[in-house]
């Protein structure tokens, strides 16, 4: 059965279906959304997974107005409030992670708003449901218990859900939480958020995904990364006449890094190597066999590269045992720094895939061009000047940058240029913010 095909059938059960419980539901819905994320073909299905959540969202309210809601004691201010939604949190190396923690240093730290994180959970998988998983829980349970969250000298009030199962209980009493502090505003980061999409009914709201895309929502303002006449479609498909989307631009805070020095040596890498890197937390997924050919072919046409993969990799041995250059790939699970490593790295390459955006902005930033094909945050962070249209484009591009220095030099002040362009996050959240409160 092909994934597309299973994906309209889940789209079917959740819209049609009402034997099956809304928190089944959302489990279900949130096995397309992560397809949608892991594979290119499946970018253009927004209007499904639009039917479904709308349904989702309704149910949620019916159920919510026959709900004896416990009110759950959420601490925040009631000066100047305003609360960031997030349905993960996972720590300072994760990327959606440290995306609200750069937004909410800018609203509270340049803006001079009171930031409350919360963590609703609602990246939810019931594994108790009638289908096999493929996702994993997304939930830390050592944020449970935190209260507060420091972040680049700022300490942000923050709340974690108690529980990480498809509960509309709970769901419920953080609405009401919410509601008490009355907050100026809450924006959700992440697509599908269904915490923020719910509190619309009392206070201003805006959305924006974690990755390039036309957030699904309900809330009044979607934030759109993009130019609005790039996603003219996916915005008739999606956004409802009576919501106001916002043009906006991904940012990114990037002078935090801890300064980590990481040496080739520490790797058993020739000092006059050109290294080349590859990021991400979907390897497996994302790099298909033409990507692991595509690193061969380049290993064969440049004597001194090196590939350093960096994520884990199952059965990474297997994977190494059938390139022909495997003795010059290195596999690294996890560094502390990816911007430290980027300073001993040449060039990163990515699979085509749909995130990878952080990664992108981290070499962009440490002068490290970066060579991509043209789909995906990657590329819309780096820009067309750093895109190729194929693999077989991206091994001409990649020995450009190995053997002509006069190019490498170039494109490596144009990549710090573009970091410095990713950086304006006080201007773009400033945008935000005065849209939603005028």
């Amino acid at each position: 059965m092909s994934i597309l095909y299973l994906e309209e059938i889940i789209v079917e059960l959740i819209v049609q279906n009402n034997c099956i419980d809304i928190e089944d539901k959302w489990t279900l819905y949130y096995e397309i959304v992560r397809a949608s994320f892991t594979y290119p073909f499946m970018a253009d299905r927004r209007a499904g997974l639009r039917k479904a959540y709308i349904s989702i969202y309704t149910s949620i309210m019916e159920k919510l107005l026959k709900t004896d809601i416990k009110i759950t004691r959420i601490t925040g201010s009631t000066d100047r409030q305003i609360v960031l939604v997030t349905d993960q949190f996972l720590g300072i190396s994760h990327s959606p992670t440290k995306q609200i923690l750069d937004y909410a240093y800018a609203i509270q730290h340049n803006l001079g708003y009171k930031v409350l994180i919360i963590n609703s959970g609602t990246c939810w998988l019931n594994e108790d449901t009638f289908i096999p998983l493929n996702s994993r829980k997304n939930y830390c349970d050592e944020y449970r218990d935190i209260n507060v969250v420091d972040y680049l000298g700022e300490s942000f009030n923050f709340y974690q859900c108690e529980s990480n199962a498809a509960n509309i209980d709970v769901l419920a009493g953080m609405f009401c939480g919410i509601r008490v502090i009355n907050p100026y505003c809450a924006i959700g980061i992440g697509d599908s958020n269904i915490l923020v999409d719910i509190c619309r009914h009392f206070t201003k709201t805006a959305v924006i995904p974690c990755d390039i895309s036309v957030p699904i929502t309900m809330a009044e303002y979607p934030l759109i990364p993009m130019k609005l006449s790039q996603c003219e479609e996916d915005l008739e498909e999606v956004i409802m006449s009576w919501q106001k989307p916002i043009e906006t631009v991904f940012n990114f805070v990037t002078s935090e890094e801890k300064d980590i020095n990481y040496s080739r040596g520490d790797y058993k890498i020739p000092e006059d190597a050109f290294v080349i890197t590859v990021v991400g937390n979907r390897l497996n997924d994302e790099c298909t066999e033409e990507f692991w050919m595509t690193c061969d072919t380049i290993l064969k046409s440049i004597d001194n590269a090196y590939i350093v993969i960096i994520g884990a990799v199952e059965d990474a041995p297997g994977i190494l045992s059938r390139r022909e250059c495997g003795e010059r790939f290195c596999m690294i699970d996890w560094i502390d720094s990816l911007k430290g490593f980027m300073k001993i790295a040449d060039l990163l390459i990515q699979p085509t895939r749909k995130g990878g955006g952080r990664s992108t902005v981290n070499a962009l930033e440490m002068g490290v061009p970066v060579v991509i094909t043209q789909y995906g945050d990657s590329y819309y962070n780096a820009g067309t000047e750093f895109a190729v249209g194929s693999y077989e484009d991206m091994i001409e591009s990649v020995c450009k940058y190995a053997t002509d220095r006069a190019f490498y030099e170039k494109m490596s002040k144009m990549a710090k240029h573009r970091a410095e362009e990713l950086a304006d996050i006080n201007g773009t959240v400033k945008a935000w913010i005065d849209e939603l409160l005028a």
